[in-house]
């Protein structure tokens, strides 16, 4: 059997998600180099530009939420989050606080991350629907967010959470 670097892949992406959260399955930095990246647009339809490099974010890990194939949980959004943010999402079966090295060193309150367009929507509908729960709603980077958001989300909706 011939190994290709896509079966390993497609490998190590299978077995990461079978113990990780959705939000946490990326691929090999290594099979992605900004340098080659094709240029993504943000949601205002300028380059994407960079959401963290600490903690290094992205599905790529590569500092920006930019999106591929295989990026099933569209880590788009890139938002600063908050201790309630995390709090919420922990209890939804997504602890993004808890480290698992080497890969995801835990977040914390202010922190910028490329998160899951639903995992954000999810908080934002919760927040719609209980007063006085606006904090957990991560606030967004509009020009870091991928313009691919914008099939979940309303761009007026975006703006309304943004970092300005």
């Amino acid at each position: 059997m011939i190994r290709t670097p896509f079966s390993i892949i497609t490998l190590s992406t299978f077995l990461l998600s079978s113990s990780l959260p959705s939000c946490f399955v990326m691929a090999s930095s290594s099979s992605s180099s900004s340098s080659h990246r094709p240029k993504q647009l943000n949601v205002l339809g300028a380059a994407l530009e960079l959401c963290s490099k600490d903690p290094l974010t992205g599905y790529a890990r590569d500092g920006y939420c930019s999106t591929r194939g295989d990026d099933y949980g569209k880590h788009l959004i890139a938002a600063v989050v908050s201790d309630e943010f995390l709090s919420f999402s922990k209890g939804r079966g997504n602890d993004l606080i808890t480290p698992h090295p080497p890969s995801f060193p835990g977040l914390r309150d202010g922190d910028r991350w490329c998160l899951c367009v639903d995992r954000w929507k999810e908080a934002y509908d919760y927040a719609k629907e209980h007063e006085g729960q606006d904090r957990i709603v991560p606030r967004v980077v509009l020009s870091a967010t991928h313009s691919d958001a914008l099939k979940t989300i309303d761009l007026d909706v975006l703006k309304k959470y943004s970092t300005k």
